[in-house]
């Protein structure tokens, strides 16, 4: 199991030796400094678990280091730790961004229940965050999943258009060949979608379905009557280019 580190930071040696040998005892790793400018260095080196700061200290107190923290590192809890019995103080505190608030002197199962609570808040802060990057990484994955599929699923029917044209194309050797030309019409006079209410399909999605599932007026004789020579043929197919280009 990884030992938490935390950071003491306090002007008087002989609490900082005190706090930190009742930390010890319990199992975490600590460091101590003597102001808050040392405690910036430290937490630059090394980034602690939590932070024990007193609010009176020299070169930089503890609401500025808690400030800076804050903006370092908001993940960090900060516990202050001071003799001044003053309400407002503590609530300055706490507004500042301060976890808890504890009075000198104080007692040892207060502070390590403190501690504890103020472990125990970042470690939920950490796992919630795994938790969301997770979840985004699967819900990234899924949707590649499922953007796959529908490419899939688009393209196997396209080819049972395809296939159904072609079926249609050889029941009748006269009319061979004839829905790839009117594709073909279609794709290249006809780029637009059709507004024709007599068409019932988005022929430029799938311009072979034309011919099976609906009827358009013009080209209705490719379908009801042989073609009988290439002269018809062709006049028959430059007027359903021209229908087409008038939708």
């Amino acid at each position: 199991m990884e030992v938490e580190n935390i950071l003491v930071v306090d002007d008087e040696e002989a609490i900082r030796e005190v706090v930190s040998t009742m930390l010890e005892s319990k199992g975490y790793h600590c460091t101590a400094v003597s102001n808050g400018r040392a405690a910036q260095d430290q937490v630059k080196r090394t980034t602690p678990d939590l932070g024990l700061s007193d609010m009176i200290m020299p070169e930089m107190d503890g609401i500025k280091f808690l400030e800076w923290l804050r903006q370092y590192d908001p993940e960090v809890p900060v516990i202050m730790v001071t003799a001044i019995h003053d309400i407002s103080t503590a609530l300055e505190a706490i507004r500042r961004g301060a976890y808890d608030y504890i009075l000198k002197p104080f007692e040892k199962d207060q502070l390590f229940l403190g501690v504890g609570r103020a472990l125990q808040h970042r470690k939920l802060i950490l796992e919630n965050r795994t938790y969301q990057r997770s979840l985004e990484q699967l819900v990234e994955e899924r949707t590649a999943q499922l953007t796959a599929a529908f490419a899939q699923l688009e393209q196997s029917y396209d080819d049972t258009l395809e296939a159904l044209g072609s079926a249609l194309d050889l029941k009748d050797a006269e009319t061979e060949g004839h829905c790839q030309r009117v594709t073909a019409v279609f794709a290249f006079r006809s780029p637009k979608p059709c507004q024709c209410p007599a068409l019932t399909f988005q022929y430029w999605r799938a311009p072979r379905f034309y011919m099976i599932s609906a009827r358009w007026p013009y080209p209705t004789a490719f379908c009801a009557s042989p073609v009988r020579s290439p002269t018809t043929r062709s006049r028959l197919c430059a007027s359903t280019a021209k229908s087409a280009t008038t939708c």
